[in-house]
């Protein structure tokens, strides 16, 4: 075979079905790379955006009550989403508080959970112990708290104003609230209370 008819059948076979031509490849090449890096660059600029939104969205404070501390603490589904969610207030320095029920309330519910045999009390001491250790400042209620308080319980009109210690705490840090009680959200339905479930 002469050089010239190698060189024919070069052409030959890139021309058959399957087969591209040097030229053509590289031009594909650049095209799925201008493309790649476009789609890139979108990618990048859509998480700058979430970043943006999620850091705008991050509260100047945080009042948790003792459903949201214990469905944090406890094993449940939502348990890694609570932790993750503590994680982004602590990463930015958000203060987290409590009123001085919050205190007895966990403790409470510990000890129920043990009695009724949900959990062990070696899980209640544990627990316990977690949840004294979070970095949450607890607040004695004053008179303001009090009034706020109970004004809040007969807003709702709720026989007991435990609930409403939460809500007057928070409403005069002017900061969210976080709770596991899907009933207080929708009785409250403020902006600044936060279901911490599905």
């Amino acid at each position: 075979m002469t050089w010239s008819n190698c060189e024919t059948g070069r052409k030959d076979r890139d021309r058959l079905p399957g087969r591209i031509g040097k030229r053509k490849a590289n031009a594909l090449t650049r095209s799925f790379w201008r493309k790649r890096m476009a789609s890139r660059q979108t990618l990048t600029e859509h998480w700058k955006k979430r970043e943006q939104i999620w850091r705008s969205a991050v509260p100047s404070s945080v009042t948790i009550d003792a459903s949201y501390t214990l469905r944090m603490l406890l094993p449940n589904s939502i348990q890694p989403k609570l932790y993750d969610q503590m994680g982004v207030w602590q990463e930015n320095n958000v203060p987290l508080y409590a009123p001085t029920l919050w205190q007895y309330e966990v403790t409470s519910t510990l000890a129920k959970l043990v009695h009724f045999r949900e959990i062990t009390k070696k899980v209640s001491e544990d627990v316990l112990e977690m949840a004294l250790a979070l970095d949450i400042l607890i607040i004695a209620p004053d008179e303001s708290i009090c009034r706020n308080a109970l004004d809040w319980t007969n807003r709702l009109k709720r026989a007991s104003a435990y609930d409403s210690f939460y809500l007057a705490l928070a409403e005069l840090l002017q900061g969210e609230l976080w709770t596991a009680d899907r009933k207080l959200v929708r009785a409250v339905g403020q902006d600044w209370i936060h279901y911490a479930g599905t």
